[in-house]
């Protein structure tokens, strides 16, 4: 098998994601256009918009018929023909997978008899009334950015149900109706598996296929090709397994093909997502003029003249923008304060010490992202002869509120389960905290910060509901030019394997906080006079949003020659003050690793 092949997101989606799904695939249309394909496994609930009655499936009345056509043996002609009468096909006791399938096919003049593939109109397996709080699968097209071309219009993509009538059965290479998005409900029966080709991976593959096979039409031939013939061409497919009670997502565009493990039912319905328009292959997606295309070019087309910027971005703020950012604001920057200051390895200390003491912080840089906010101070008992410590278990309740890293409790220790966060490095300056959200699918939580250090890149932590989807995303190819040459992503393990772009090798004794505005360096140095060493960094304003901007008060790190002179300063702590505000004293320790 083609060494090209890659995963497509899985998702496990919520009820209320899947009641608007057009919301939550318009979030992550970048990348869905990026894979060609995303699969949802709704919760148990979906079967709830489901007939309880079976739908009565005529029984087969065609048998597919196969052929190898190219001296490679890599494409095969899929021929249907029409049998006597509707007759049950007998069903095989092997079950197919994909490896044997490829095996079982024909070579040279032969041809091979296979399970057939019936299309029934009208008949579906969705209930067609649903309470409004639930996803209505038939309302999908109308609802979506078809709706602007008429109801009439959007008769034509109401659903259709195919059934399967055995092992093997072929669904050839084939673009979706018009080019548009397809929901593909898998309802019962074998695996069904998929080869897909994303939309630029299709650009890719039709000018090399059309060279060397001028006589082949890859959109309306009916054909089935080898992957490794994509191997040869090196082409990126998306090999996808299709099991019974998942959906799968196909963007516009692409091209797909895919073949039975056994009898099968699915049901698919069309619609569309405002990167369709944008597209010009979808515009001109109407202009092949081989001796085939008139005969599939039965339905209706687009009129793209209805789909200007502003009818688009009209329907965009009516339809899919509506309480998006609302909502995220008010799930993903909760406690914002903390996420806005914390520092990438503030959730990695040591988290056997559970007694009131001061944070043991490596650098200075860890004292401004974890002990910045203003409210901090208010959560924790402070004795300023002591040190203070946040345990990992206790920073990521701060940040996520809830236990879903916390995997192990032993003896008043936890063990985080970092295969859930993604650390990035080196990041580009210039990307964004949302166009990371839309990237990482599947993430909770996301700390973006810049680097203190030169040459000031950013970093960031990506938190996932599940392992798999923290895996998938850092299995991802990522673009250079969005995210930085250097970038690198890698799961949060310890100390020693994170990036060490913020880590100084400076001891202090001394650290302070809540160092007002307009305080230079010399006035520290005069109060701290015995000190042989400071490193100040000043108040200055954050960006925390497109609009606001949060003041961060600054802070300072000081060594002295000796204990005494540490003890001496820490025993006095409560009389510092500048401006008449007072300064928070705190013992410095660096981590040991």
């Amino acid at each position: 098998m083609s060494t090209q092949s890659f995963d497509i997101p899985t998702i496990e989606i919520k009820d209320n994601e899947m009641k608007d799904l057009l919301k939550y695939l318009y979030k992550n249309e970048s990348l869905l256009k990026e894979n060609g394909a995303m699969k949802l496994i709704p919760t148990s609930n979906f079967k709830n918009l489901l007939k309880k009655i079976p739908v009565n499936v005529p029984l087969c009345s065609t048998i597919q018929q196969v052929k190898q056509i190219d001296n490679d043996n890599l494409i095969y002609s899929i021929k249907t023909n029409k049998i006597n009468e509707n007759k049950e096909i007998p069903k095989e006791n092997i079950l197919i997978n994909d490896e044997m399938f490829w095996l079982l096919l024909p070579n040279g003049s032969n041809t091979q008899d296979i399970s057939s593939i019936s299309q029934i109109n009208d008949r579906s397996l969705f209930l067609k009334r649903v309470h409004r709080d639930q996803f209505d699968f038939h309302q999908l097209p109308y609802q979506s950015l078809l709706k602007l071309s008429g109801k009439q219009f959007c008769n034509q993509f109401s659903s259709t149900l195919i059934k399967a009538h055995g092992p093997a059965a072929i669904f050839p290479l084939s673009a979706n109706k018009q080019n548009l998005y397809q929901l593909n409900y898998h309802h019962e029966g074998g695996v069904r598996y998929w080869y897909i080709i994303p939309l630029e991976e299709r650009k890719k593959f039709e000018t090399m296929f059309n060279e060397t096979n001028p006589s082949i039409c890859l959109e309306h031939d009916k054909i089935l090709i080898d992957p490794l013939l994509f191997q040869k061409y090196e082409i990126k497919y998306k090999r996808v397994i299709q099991n019974s009670g998942e959906i799968l997502i196909l963007s516009g565009g692409i091209l797909s093909q895919s073949f039975t493990q056994d009898e099968t039912i699915c049901e698919a319905i069309h619609f569309a997502l405002p990167n369709y328009f944008y597209d010009q292959l979808n515009k001109n997606s109407s202009l092949c003029h081989c001796m085939l295309s008139s005969n599939f070019n039965n339905d209706e087309p687009i009129d793209f003249n209805l789909y200007n910027d502003e009818t688009i971005q009209g329907y965009i703020q009516k339809y899919l923008q509506s309480n998006i950012h609302q909502n995220e604001a008010s799930t993903l920057d909760k406690d914002t304060s903390f996420l806005i200051d914390i520092n990438e390895k503030d959730f990695l200390m040591d988290t056997s010490n559970k007694s009131t003491t001061f944070p043991q912080l490596n650098n200075e840089t860890d004292f401004d992202e974890l002990f910045s906010s203003e409210d901090f101070f208010n959560d924790i008992s402070v004795n300023d002869n002591q040190s203070v410590s946040l345990t990992s278990e206790q920073i990521l309740r701060r940040i996520t509120n809830h236990d879903d890293f916390i995997v192990k409790r032993n003896n008043n220790q936890s063990e985080i389960d970092v295969n859930k966060i993604l650390h990035l490095s080196n990041l580009n300056k210039k990307i964004t905290k949302n166009e990371l959200r839309s990237y990482f699918v599947g993430s909770t939580k996301i700390i973006f910060k810049q680097s203190q250090l030169p040459p000031h890149l950013n970093y960031a932590f990506i938190f996932h509901r599940t392992n798999l989807q923290a895996e998938y995303n850092r299995k991802r190819a990522i673009t250079s030019s969005q995210f930085g040459s250097n970038c690198q992503i890698e799961f949060v393990k310890n100390l020693e394997e994170l990036s060490n772009d913020n880590k100084l090798n400076e001891n202090w004794d001394i650290a302070i906080q809540q160092i007002p505005e307009s305080v230079t360096e010399n006035h520290l140095k005069k109060i701290f006079f015995n000190s042989n060493k400071m490193k100040y960094i000043p108040a200055r304003n954050v960006q925390t949003s497109n609009t606001n901007q949060k003041m961060l008060l600054g802070y300072a790190f000081l060594s002295f020659t000796n204990t005494e002179q540490v003890d001496e300063v820490m025993n006095n702590s409560d009389k510092y003050q500048i401006n008449n505000q007072p300064l928070i004293l705190s013992r410095y320790r660096k981590i040991e690793s």
